[in-house]
This record gives C-alpha cells, structure tokens and sequence, in this order.
C-alpha cells in the first residue's frame, strides 16, 4: 500500500513535491473510503486522482513510481554498464541538469511501514536508504552514503550478509536490488514489495493489455467476475467465447514475423520502461478469436465479429487482468488517463468499487490521472482524495491537493476546477485563428 511519494528534479518536476495517500485528518466524512493504518491514528485512502491541464507533469508523476521500480527491479541486470543509470533530470536549467535525481517511498507491507529513497545520476547511486517502523518508531536498517570513506551503515536490526552483499554492489546499481537477487532474509521481502504491488498502466499500452486480457479471460476462476464487470458497465454484454481462427498460412506468416518485430522493440527499450510494459506476445495462436456475446430484444445472445466491438469495450476489458487482481489480492493500480475511451460514469463507477469496503475487501488503491472534469461532479470521492499538477513558465511541474484550498462542503468541485479556482488548467490567450488573421478588425493583412 502506498502511503507517500516524494520527487525531485525528474523530467518536467525540478524541486521537491509529495504525493500522499495519507487521509487528511480534519475530514470526517465518507469513512468508508479509508483503511486505518497500524499503530497511530492516520488513516490511507483508497483512491486518489490527478488531474491537470496537457504536459502539466501527470504523466511524469507517475513514470517518476515506475523509474524506481524499474530501478529496484533491474538495477543488477539491465542498467549498468555504458549507458548508466536511466536518468531523466529537469534539463531546463543547466543547473539541475548536474544535479542527481531523488525518490522516496514510503509504503505499507504486512502491517510494517517502510520508507525507501534513493538519489542518483546516470553514473552511480550517490545515496541510499531504508528506514522500517516496525512498532510505529523509525529504526534504521541501513544507509549508503556514496561520499563517505566507509559508504555503508547498517543498523543492528538489520540481519543477514549485509557486507557481503555491499562488496557485490556496483556504484550503479541499488544496495536493495543486489540483496534480493542474493535472496537476503530481511530485504527481499521489502523489494519484493516494491516490485510486485504496483501495477501501472498508461494509454499507449492499450495493445499490450488487450492481449494479456484475452489470455486473461481464458481462466475460468474469473469467467463470471468478468462477466459480471462487463455487464456492470451497461455494454450488453452477457458473455463471451473463443472462436477458433482458421489456420492461414500467410496469417501464421506473419504473426511470426510481428511477434519477432515487437519482441525486438521491447527488448530495445526495456531498460528503461520494463516495469510498464506486459511482457507477453502479440498474438496467442492457441487462445482462438475473442467474440461478446450481446443480449438482444429477444433475449437471445449474438456473438459479434470482434472488429464490430467499440474501443471502448476493449478498452475497458484491457483494464480487467489489472482491475479484478488487484481487488482479489490487494495491492495499488496505477493508470494513467483512466478515462480514456471510457465513459465519465463508467470510470466513476470503478472509482466507487476501489472506495468501497464492500467491493474492495483487500484494500486495494487506485492511483489514476484524467483531464474529465465530470468525474468531480459524480466521482466519490473527498477533497484529500483529489489532487492537481501544474506547469509554471519556467516549465516546472508542481503538485498539489485540494485541501490546500478551503473547499466548503458539498461544493461542486467541478465548478471551481473548470473556473480555475485550483489552477491546473490551460491558459488559452488569443490566437491567430479566433483573430481572424493579424490584420485590423479581423481582416488579414
């Protein structure tokens, strides 16, 4: 569970911002949106979303989530060597174009609070942290400080080949990622976490996922909650089948040749972007043709050609190996413009199941972006839940929550983002086309 996330100089975010998922004490209501959190009086939310004007910095917020995970998850295998560390930092000033990159994560696992950072450039880790709360106090579990003589403190808590494990870490690559390759008792566990409770998706992986929902939809443990989901989001679909796809040799031809184009192309850029993408095939010759069926007037089921199916539908049913998952087994799901190809009440309506204790029995979060204003007006959700980026004329990302204004209750939250009460949306000033040309009275010159 994600509690805290703390960014600085990452692409478009130059100095510090915290994102948070820690409830906002002053707010009474809704309860059920909250999971109370171990030994204190803090509570998390369950959803939480972003919303801000084109390249204010949304997307960056999250690919700076998937940067660390792609950092703890490969730093050992695929980073390294000659090209160095991924590092994308603010480059519009020449300043912080030298300067490290910084993270901090701080996250729930088994009831145990953990606060994991890391600074570093394309050439070496400058420093390193963990930091456990395993009785609500922060007990230190080790340090790395790349400008000391001696650049590792480990404290007494922390058991197991804690040098040994140093001695085998590169400059360039994470303490923590070297120490659950060498399957350390205490730290594996915690990069475990850090790997596989995040899942994140973005829009141009529409593809990807709508391949490994197809291969999804073949398990017959999730047929009738699929089922159910479709039915849920008013589509008329009561069913589906595979259908077999005759074999074809030019097809099968080129199915090779498209599985082999794309394997390549993920290969090429997974250093960077392998904890977003799903690595599975284009194409699964043995899963057959996905068809819906469709209830009619007549209460009879037709199956369509896939191809007459809206984007829609597809998009939606690509969210499902991530959705239903993560309400089974927990977890935190990140996507990126949520509403994209979905209608506003259909993404409210996945926003409700997260911030519900009845649907969402294993406290699963969603952490999601969208520009659709409507959401505000029928979303569930409070003001500590809602948060905005924005991009100043220097071209630095800001973010920030709605709390921060003094939003009376029951206000429509809609109506003040789209006045531009919260900021976060475009400023759109006069134009050559709304002008009519640059000559007087409208006429062109």
């Amino acid at each position: 569970m994600l509690l805290k996330f703390k960014i600085k100089n990452f692409k478009s975010i130059r100095d510090q911002v915290e994102f948070s998922m820690i409830a906002a004490q002053s707010l009474k209501d809704s309860p059920d949106r909250l999971v109370p959190l171990p030994r204190g009086k803090e509570a998390a939310l369950r959803v939480s979303a972003t919303y801000g004007a084109n390249a204010s910095g949304k997307s960056n917020f999250l690919s700076s989530l998937a940067h660390l995970i792609t950092l703890v998850t490969h730093s050992t295998k695929l980073l390294g060597g000659e090209g160095g560390l991924p590092y994308t930092p603010f480059e519009l000033d020449h300043e912080s174009g030298q300067k490290p990159s910084e993270f901090e994560l701080d996250f729930l696992v088994d009831n145990i609070r953990y606060r994991y950072g890391v600074i570093h450039d394309r050439n070496k880790v400058h420093e390193e942290w963990l930091i456990a709360y395993p009785k609500g106090q922060p007990v230190v579990w080790f340090e790395r400080d790349a400008s000391e003589e001696d650049p590792y403190y480990f404290g007494p808590s922390l058991r197991g080949q804690n040098r040994v494990t140093a001695s085998l870490t590169r400059k360039d690559s994470l303490f923590l990622s070297v120490a659950a390759e060498k399957n350390h008792q205490m730290l594996d566990p915690v990069a475990d976490a850090i790997r596989n409770q995040f899942r994140l998706t973005k829009p141009d992986q529409f593809r990807f996922r709508r391949v490994t929902a197809s291969q999804f939809a073949k398990s017959e443990s999730y047929r009738s909650r699929i089922v159910e989901f479709l039915a849920m989001a008013d589509l008329g679909i009561s069913d589906y089948v595979f259908k077999d796809v005759p074999s074809n040799e030019l097809a099968d031809r080129l199915n090779t040749e498209l599985n082999k184009a794309f394997k390549d192309t993920i290969d090429r850029i997974s250093k960077e972007y392998r904890a977003q993408i799903e690595m599975t095939p284009v194409f699964d010759s043995d899963a057959g043709e996905l068809h819906f069926a469709h209830t009619t007037a007549h209460g009879q089921a037709e199956f369509l050609d896939p191809t007459h199916e809206s984007r829609g539908t597809w998009m939606l049913f690509s969210y499902l190996p991530l959705i239903l998952p993560a309400l089974e087994e927990g977890g935190t799901l990140i996507i990126d413009e949520l509403e994209a190809s979905l209608h506003p009440k259909i993404a409210s309506r996945i926003v409700e199941i997260f911030n519900s204790p009845k649907t969402n029995t294993k406290n699963a979060q969603l952490i999601f972006t969208t520009q659709s204003a409507s959401l505000l007006r029928i979303g569930p959700m409070s003001r500590d839940q809602i948060w905005f980026t924005e991009k100043d004329h220097a071209g630095r990302s800001t973010l920030y929550p709605l709390t921060r204004f003094h939003a009376r209750k029951g206000e429509q939250f809609e109506n003040g983002y789209l006045q531009g009460r919260y900021g976060a949306i475009p400023y759109l000033g006069e134009t050559y086309f709304l002008e009519g040309g640059d000559g007087e009275n409208g006429e062109a010159a």
